[in-house]
């Protein structure tokens, strides 16, 4: 008489080999994204050495540093621009090391740069419906059978983010002439269009006033805490650092040299020395 045999071992066994063990204690701890002993080179010149640290998903980390510490390359990786020459970065509970930044954005990551991209033989509105998620199964079917009604409800999302981003011109308003302001809070509703799991911000305060930072980061805040988001921001200036993020990653020379909450790097013997120059 045959023993039926249970298939739970079977099936943990195709577990853990479709999901390293590295992954599922990541996932077990809620680790939205990591990396592991990255290094990257550029003709011999070593801009990131041994990066390694985990980010909490709904975490909101700041990296911080001069000009040249690195944190334009560590942005390039998380994003997947540039892939390391060594070591190992883990998103969305996947080896991501070698994956494209498009691979990233179809799992839910967006990047807002620095410098707005602005297409200008495009209206506002439809600027930010770029940003829309791909469509898959039954999007795709919509897309195609009804593209006027699909185009409709996308474009009526888009004019509810931008109300959400304080973006109130006029649909038909000329590119050329927009603020510069306004233009990163377009950059930023396109990524938010794309209902982003990692948002990664590059320099967001860049060249905006006093009020239009307040907004702006107003906006940011809102947002990842309503919708648990992970946020990365890529910032000097320590003013935003302290508004957005609660966790602050601070590089010199390609190396982390302190990590922890934002108030207590912000106060470290190093970073002062070599970033701050006096006590925060």
């Amino acid at each position: 008489m045959e023993t039926a045999m249970s298939d739970e071992p079977l099936d943990k066994a195709v577990e853990l080999v479709e999901t390293p063990r590295e992954t599922q204690e990541q996932e077990r701890r809620g680790i939205g994204f990591a990396l592991k002993g990255v290094e990257v080179s550029y003709s011999g010149v070593q801009a990131l050495k041994n990066i390694s640290f985990e980010i909490s998903s709904g975490e909101r980390v700041g990296i911080i540093g001069n000009n040249g510490a690195g944190k334009s390359t560590l942005c390039d990786v998380i994003s997947g621009l540039i892939k390391p020459n060594v070591g190992k970065v883990t998103y969305a509970q996947a080896d991501a090391t070698r994956k494209s930044a498009i691979w990233r954005a179809q799992k839910g990551m967006r990047r807002v740069f620095q410098h707005p991209v602005y297409f200008e033989d495009l209206s506002i509105v439809e600027n930010v419906m770029i940003g829309s998620p791909p469509s898959r199964g039954d999007g795709i079917v919509s897309s195609l059978l009804f593209p006027r009604l699909f185009y409709k409800e996308q474009r009526e999302t888009a004019i509810r983010i931008m109300e959400y981003c304080n973006i109130a011109e006029n649909d038909n308003h000329s590119g050329v002439n927009l603020p510069y302001a306004t233009k990163k809070r377009i950059e930023l509703a396109r990524a938010l269009m794309g209902n982003p799991k990692i948002l990664v911000l590059d320099e967001p305060a860049a060249a905006m006033d006093e009020e239009e930072r307040a907004q702006y980061c107003q906006v940011v805040i809102d947002y990842v805490e309503t919708f648990s988001t992970t946020l990365i921001v890529v910032e000097h200036d320590v003013e935003v650092i302290k508004t957005l993020c609660k966790r602050a990653i601070a590089l010199d020379a390609g190396e982390i040299i302190a990590d922890g909450e934002v108030i207590p790097v912000l106060r470290n013997d190093k970073v002062i020395d070599l970033y701050l120059g006096k006590r925060v």
